[in-house]
């Protein structure tokens, strides 16, 4: 696994919770964690936060961003963003079923994702 710079993450993180309006409580509520946690990881104590694709998602960038600073650090579309790492994270098969579906979406309903 690639190393992380914590200290570094975790700046950008503080950085992008800011720009974005939200406090830690309010950022750790959306992504489902404590508020303590969203502070450990701006402290530099986590090395690679369980949540990192929420956190991204919520805050606007990517989670390689977020991790080593590649990219863009904006993304046009959070929910984009998300929809691509977890296509990236599904089996071969299961990524061409979404992908049928979001070409044909009015089949949608009636097809069924093994």
């Amino acid at each position: 696994m690639r190393m992380v710079d914590k200290k570094a993450m975790g700046q950008r993180v503080a950085a992008r919770r800011l720009k974005r309006g939200h406090t830690q409580d309010s950022l750790a509520h959306a992504v489902g964690m404590k508020q303590q946690g969203i502070d450990n990881i701006e402290k530099g104590v986590v090395k690679r936060p369980r949540l990192i694709r929420e956190i991204a998602v919520e805050l606007g960038t990517s989670q390689e961003w977020l991790l080593w600073k590649e990219g863009p650090e904006e993304t046009d579309d959070a929910e984009l963003s998300e929809i691509m790492e977890l296509l990236k994270s599904a089996p071969a098969n299961k990524r061409r079923a979404v992908i049928r579906i979001l070409r044909h979406p009015a089949g949608a309903a009636r097809r069924k994702i093994a």
